[in-house]
């Protein structure tokens, strides 16, 4: 089995095979030029950390909660495969983020009607990729060389749909953990309701647990400084009176989880929302606004914007 230790910035961790092939796919490399905080490195500015490492740390907090999980029972609930399938969504969870993270995600989400988790969940399943995207986009946004390049590229990188198959972790629960399932669509979790809990809950999760300290600690607020390694270890499982199956914390603990709540507000105040960054974050805001309404004017023929505005949603900084 196939290993590598990497300190993500908070601390080492050594990843097992399946995230390490996950990590290598061209999905994942390419939120390493998408920045994490958006422009709040105008305010604070040796926050530049990109969405990769977040990715990292997640599946890192992720695995350690199915660890604690395995311990703090029942213990017959917890297994590898709910644990390879949380610790891929960690990693993954964050594929469909459109540039600059959250301070643009509104206008992509509004032009591609799709949400950046929805937009992870069709590439986790195959129903869209970035071979497509980069296909899709008009010649005067992307030229025709630079398409053959990042092409060439994609051909010689995994994919996220074949590492998961490669491994057998169940691609369906792996994107109902990332995106709830619509109406029509099969419910994959069931009763297992943690597995989407230990990525995404009200309260605490993976990814919340990594971006509270690593946000932090790298803006250097130390403010609001806490060590998610004094949560983690006090998991567990409960089962409600319907038979679901929930993430649990351990009433002794319940400190710890009032300062990250109270980091969390902080963090939203002096950090996400600072004024500096709102402001920038509306002037490019409105920048991209008169850009998708005058695309039709860029060509003789016309570009239907929404045809192809899951590929302008994949885009990175940079681009």
């Amino acid at each position: 089995m196939v290993t590598q230790r990497i300190n993500d910035g908070i601390g080492l961790f050594e990843y097992p095979e399946f995230l390490v092939e996950l990590m290598n796919t061209f999905e994942v490399k390419r939120t390493q030029f998408i920045i994490q905080l958006g422009f709040t490195p105008l305010v604070y500015p040796q926050a530049t950390h990109s969405r990769y490492v977040h990715l990292l740390g997640t599946a890192k907090s992720a695995y350690l909660m199915c660890d604690a999980m395995k311990k703090n029972g029942p213990q017959y609930i917890m297994n590898d495969s709910f644990q390879r399938a949380i610790a891929s969504a960690g990693m993954i969870h964050d594929i469909g983020h459109s540039p600059y993270s959250h301070d643009l995600h509104n206008i992509f989400n509004h032009y591609s009607g799709l949400t950046h988790e929805e937009l992870a969940s069709q590439i986790i399943l195959g129903e869209y990729s970035f071979e497509e995207s980069i296909r899709e986009l008009p010649e005067i946004i992307m030229p025709k060389h630079s398409k053959e390049v990042f092409l060439e590229i994609c051909s010689e990188l995994d994919s996220v749909p074949n590492v998961l198959k490669k491994h057998r972790i169940d691609k369906n629960i792996v994107a109902q953990i990332i995106s709830p399932p619509k109406r029509d669509t099969p419910d994959h979790i069931g009763k297992n309701k943690f597995l989407r809990e230990c990525i995404d809950s009200k309260i605490i999760d993976a990814d919340k647990l990594d971006y509270y300290e690593r946000d932090s600690r790298i803006a250097n607020v130390s403010q609001t400084y806490f060590n998610a390694n004094s949560i983690i270890p006090r998991l567990g499982l409960v089962k409600d009176s319907e038979g679901n199956f929930h993430l649990a914390i351990d009433e002794g603990i319940i400190e710890h989880i009032n300062h990250m709540i109270s980091v969390r507000k902080y963090d939203y105040t002096n950090i996400y929302t600072h004024k500096k960054a709102e402001i920038n974050r509306a002037m490019t805001y409105e920048a991209c606004k008169r850009f998708f309404r005058s695309i039709n004017d860029l060509t003789e023929k016309g570009i239907d914007i929404r045809s192809i505005s899951r590929s302008f949603h994949l885009l990175d900084d940079m681009q």
